[in-house]
């Protein structure tokens, strides 16, 4: 009598391999996916913080060079004086740098 109740071994190893396969091509593209997130949120809390220091500069007048440290990343705002028709303020973290410029 022949027993043909469930999987053979060859079935599962086969099925086994089918999975593995896939994942190996998923887990970097999940990997890239959250590196992406990360560095989008890095970028939207330094313009957040960019413009939250250029707003206290004109209604407070205070124009000091700032560090923070948010989510373990240090974001350091610069006021630099160009000339006296253009000012710029400037943020940098994680080896990248934004600055908004602004004529007079």
């Amino acid at each position: 009598m022949n027993n043909s109740k469930g999987f053979t071994l060859v079935e599962g190893l086969v099925a086994l391999s089918c999975l593995l396969i896939l994942t190996s091509f998923l887990f970097p593209l999940m990997f890239l996916i959250l590196q992406k997130q990360f560095e989008g949120k890095q970028e939207m809390t330094a313009i957040r913080l960019l413009y939250e220091k250029i707003e206290d500069h004109f209604v407070n007048g205070l124009s000091t060079n700032q560090s923070f440290e948010i989510d373990r990343t240090d974001y350091t705002i610069s006021f630099l004086d160009v000339n006296e028709q253009l000012w710029k303020v400037c943020v940098a973290y994680a080896e990248k740098q934004q600055c908004i410029e602004q004529k007079f």
